[in-house]
């Protein structure tokens, strides 16, 4: 359980850089401080996932396969909410 706690603890800290990020680029300032962290951060959340997730089907552990795929879909979801709303910070004055 405690390497699904980890990957949702970091999601949950890409989420606020996803949403420190969007602030900063809306104010007109430096953003990079903000998204390099933030695409490393969601890709190795990712990346873990995936493996926690082959782990876990191999062993016959079905709940926690389950779990790792549904943060796994969350992950992404961020990804695409991070983008559109990238997108339309700097789109608007």
């Amino acid at each position: 359980l405690w390497p699904v706690f980890g990957a949702a603890n970091q999601m949950l800290a890409a989420l606020c850089l996803v949403v420190v990020t969007a602030w900063l680029r809306r104010r007109g300032r430096p953003v990079a401080y903000t998204l390099v962290p933030l695409v490393l951060l969601g890709l190795l959340t990712a990346w873990s996932m995936g493996l926690n997730l082959r782990d876990f089907l191999a062993a016959g552990n079905h709940l926690l396969a389950g779990v790792s795929l549904v943060l796994l879909a969350l992950c992404a979801w961020i990804a695409a909410e991070a983008g559109l709303s990238l997108r339309r910070s700097a789109a608007t004055p």
